[in-house]
């Protein structure tokens, strides 16, 4: 059918050159000069403009043999005729196809025949195809192999991952736990030496509650006298209450595919608040979720950074220590010796929580997420160093940079807990190192979270206990 679609557009040609040159039907004639030419080998003749004036006449005209060769048959010789790939051909009668049912009856009711339809045809047929370079063995691909477009576009494109960190500045490198050709710091060594200790299963659980917490035991556990220690601890059946609720929380979550935030409500957050319990009154769980990083500046810069998604520069939770009134006044006198409005405070944040030291923070994803919990950490943790380091300059000019003490951190990765530590490495361009210490636990099952809890309070406590005091010693003494 499509054969008869531009024969018929190439015989209305014809009847428009027969009209006003008196010369052979172009199909007719290729035909005869050819034999076994095909209608759209014909199509991809050259044809005059002026063959396709709109009041030439449209009545077929088949004029008498001339015995001279027509110019145009000469162009459909064998040796000359163009050699059309099946490809372009069937793309060339798509084309046609779609605009002959459409654009037919509105060119001719704009005075325009379908011999324009079959000019396009013509160009299209026409147009050289740009053919690849042949590779071979010798062949290398230079930067200029690249188009701007393209190289400009993976410029803009957001960070993915942690690994893309190494390329900021300053730059964060990502180790996991089994890495043995990076040394740890002697106080990150001991922050995992602690919460390794913290998540043991030999003296887990408070024996006072034995009776009440077996019937959520495997039967194994329950049987292990191990697992129980000698401590009377008043608020043990209170804790056992909230682990309970946490696990059938999760349960929940985990069935009926709830969001991240359903998660936060009831599973996160009242583990988070019965660990900051367990270590007195002066540490304090605080949902950050909504808290960006002030100012900007202090965020690590480099391709893929800016362009990030503002909710992948913040964490969803933070440790913070509540200052004593002595503490206070002397972190006031911070803002007295600031260089303006934008250095204040003493973490990366603006507002009500500038002024309290960030002990720890938590990131935490449902499942697989999009965002890597990691990558947000890196982000987070390299902005506070780089307020403590603008602290210092100015402060202690004399500190070394590496001195700063490890920042800990907690991914949640639906059920599963992980530790995770910050710190500084290089003098020369204070390269951040994230490395992961410990997986806690699971809320999965009740000793997951004994071990959840036991970890975050070991971790608070090398807040409380070791960090804040050497800062506060460093910064306001």
């Amino acid at each position: 059918m499509k054969d008869t679609i531009v024969k018929g557009w190439l015989e209305d040609l014809n009847d428009l050159y027969s009209a006003q040159t008196n010369t052979y039907d172009i199909c007719a004639q290729a035909e005869a000069t050819t034999p076994g030419i095909h209608a759209d080998e014909c199509a991809s003749v050259n044809i005059d403009t002026d063959l396709q004036a709109p009041n030439a006449s449209r009545k077929r005209r088949v004029s008498s043999p001339s015995p001279s060769p027509s110019p145009l048959s000469s162009t459909l010789s064998k040796d000359t005729r163009p050699h059309t790939h099946p490809k372009r051909q069937r793309q060339a009668y798509k084309e046609l196809d779609h605009e002959g049912r459409g654009e037919e009856q509105g060119y001719r009711g704009r005075g325009r025949s379908r011999s324009h339809i079959a000019s396009k045809y013509t160009a299209a047929m026409s147009t050289p195809t740009p053919s690849l370079p042949k590779l071979t063995a010798a062949t290398t691909l230079g930067q200029s192999s690249v188009t701007s477009g393209s190289a400009s576009k993976r410029s803009r494109s957001p960070a993915r991952k942690v690994q893309d960190l190494k390329n900021a500045v300053p730059p964060t490198c990502f180790f996991a736990i089994g890495h043995t050709g990076v040394a740890l710091p002697d106080a990150a060594e001991d922050l995992r030496n602690q919460a390794t200790k913290a998540r043991r299963l030999k003296g887990l659980l408070d024996g006072s509650i034995r009776l009440q917490v077996t019937p959520y035991l495997d039967p194994c556990d329950a049987q292990d006298d191990d697992l129980f220690n000698d401590k009377k601890d008043p608020q043990s059946l209170e804790i056992l209450a909230v682990v309970q609720r946490v696990v059938r929380n999760t349960t929940r979550c985990v069935e009926d595919g709830k969001s991240e935030a359903s998660w936060g409500e009831e599973v996160i957050r009242p583990l988070l608040d019965l660990a900051a319990s367990m270590t007195g009154d002066r540490a304090t769980i605080e949902n950050i979720t909504a808290m960006n990083i002030h100012p900007k500046t202090l965020l690590p810069t480099g391709p893929g950074i800016v362009e990030f998604p503002l909710e992948g520069k913040r964490v969803d939770y933070g440790m913070y220590l509540e200052p004593t009134e002595t503490e206070a006044k002397k972190i006031a006198y911070l803002h007295r010796e600031s260089t303006g409005p934008d250095d204040l405070g003493l973490n990366q944040t603006r507002g009500y929580l500038q002024d309290k030291p960030l002990l720890w923070s938590a990131e935490m994803k449902k499942t697989v997420s999009g965002h890597d919990p990691l990558l947000q950490i890196g982000i987070w943790n390299s902005a506070l160093f780089q307020r403590l380091e603008q602290l210092f300059e100015r402060r202690r000019p004399g500190i070394k940079m590496s001195d700063i003490l490890p920042i800990p951190a907690i991914v949640i990765r639906g059920p599963a807990w992980e530790l995770y530590a910050s710190y500084i490495v290089d003098e020369d361009d204070r390269g951040r190192v994230l490395r992961g210490l410990v997986d806690i636990g699971s809320t999965s099952t009740v000793i997951g979270v004994y071990q959840i809890l036991k970890v975050l309070e070991a971790v608070t406590r090398y807040g409380v206990d070791r960090y804040w005091p050497w800062l506060s010693e460093a910064l306001l003494e």
